[in-house]
């Protein structure tokens, strides 16, 4: 199932990647039936829900220096990200300690050297970043106000929707790249969008 999906939205898997994945999600599966990360589904259609989905947003965009996953939750997108680019800096931000304790454990048991956990509320958190994503947790428009602060100047703003957001978000982001597609085997919209602020 992940690796067919992939193939289906054009995202190149190589076995390690693909094994790394996998193991990520044996930890999801076994920590969800204590803390309920994510809802009840099966591992197929966790890996395209939750995987694919992540890993989506490199068709399009060129995720370089550093990112900020904004509610990462269950490191979704941070940890397929990191896991797919090794070169990339992401900082995982999750004020909930659970969640906190499933993150920290899945980089350790993962190897992940360019991963880390941000225990802090975004508003309380220090330095910028060239790229900030958020899944599921804000609205565009107030993930946009929310995180200008936090980027470098020219830094994307990457929103994950069901149907393409607006061409403009508030603070003065305007949209950039949207890729719209549909979810292997579950037939979901899905849109990748992403913003910079105009200069």
């Amino acid at each position: 199932m992940l690796v067919d999906g992939a193939r289906e939205l054009a995202i190149p898997l190589d076995g390690a990647l693909v094994d790394a994945l996998l193991r990520f999600l044996g930890l999801l599966e076994q920590w969800n039936r204590t803390f309920n990360l994510v809802g009840p589904a099966s591992i197929e259609e966790w890996a395209v829900r939750h995987l694919l989905d992540s890993l989506a947003i490199l068709r399009r965009i060129d995720l370089v220096g550093r990112l900020l996953d904004v509610g990462s939750g269950a490191g979704l997108p941070g940890v397929p990200l990191a896991l797919a680019r090794p070169s990339l800096d992401v900082s995982l931000n999750e004020p909930n300690r659970k969640r906190q304790s499933f993150l920290r454990r899945s980089i350790a048991e993962l190897g992940l050297t360019n991963a880390r956990v941000e225990g802090e509320r975004l508003a309380t958190l220090s330095g910028r970043y060239d790229f900030l994503v958020a899944r599921a947790v804000w609205s565009p428009d107030a993930l946009a106000v929310a995180a200008g602060p936090h980027l470098v100047e020219g830094g994307g703003l990457i929103v994950l929707t069901s149907a393409p957001p607006t061409p403009e978000l508030a603070g003065g982001f305007l949209r950039e790249i949207c890729d719209s597609f549909v979810l292997p085997t579950l037939g979901a919209p899905r849109s990748v969008s992403l913003y910079r602020r105009a200069s």
